[in-house]
C-alpha cells in the first residue's frame, strides 16, 4: 500500500473507506494507492483519486468552502455484479456516515470486461469505479 504524498482528502477517503462493513466484508485490506498502482500489483487493491476541487468564497474575510469530486476503484477478482454491488454498497454506507467527508452524490459504474486478450493472458482482476461529490449544491 502506499499513499504517496496525498492531499489530506485522499487521506480521509482512506480511512472512511475502510471502515465501511462492506469494505471490510469483502477483505479488501490496506491495499490501497493514490496517485497510481504499480505495474504488476497484485490484487485486490483499491485506486483513489479526485476530479475537480472547487474552492467557493461565501463571505468577505472568510475562508472558502471546498467541494468536487472524489472517485476509487476496486481491483479484484470477483464476477462484475458482485464488484458493482460492493461499490454500491460502499457508496451508500460512505454516504449515510456521521463523521468525515460530507458526500453529497455517489455514482457507481459499471465493472470493467476483461476481454478475450487479458482472459487469455491470465488476468483475474475486474474493475469498478465510483464518484463521491462532497461540499456545498454548486
Amino acid at each position: 500500500m502506499s499513499l504517496t504524498n496525498p492531499p489530506a482528502i485522499i487521506t480521509q477517503l482512506s480511512t472512511q473507506l475502510q471502515a465501511t462493513a462492506s469494505w471490510i466484508a469483502a477483505s479488501l485490506s490496506t491495499n490501497v494507492w493514490y496517485p497510481e498502482v504499480p505495474e504488476g500489483t497484485a490484487g485486490p487493491y483499491v485506486l483513489l483519486g479526485f476530479g475537480t476541487q472547487q474552492f467557493t468564497k461565501y463571505a468577505e474575510g472568510a475562508a472558502p468552502t471546498r467541494g468536487g469530486d472524489l472517485f476509487f476503484t476496486i481491483w479484484k477478482a470477483d464476477t462484475t455484479g458482485n464488484l458493482e454491488t460492493l461499490a454500491q454498497s460502499i457508496l451508500v454506507e460512505l454516504m449515510t456516515a456521521d463523521t468525515g467527508i460530507p458526500f453529497r452524490d455517489g455514482d457507481g459504474m459499471n465493472a470493467t470486461a476483461l476481454g478475450d486478450a487479458k482472459e487469455a493472458a491470465g488476468e483475474t482482476l475486474y474493475g469498478v469505479s465510483a464518484t463521491l461529490s462532497h461540499g456545498l449544491s454548486p
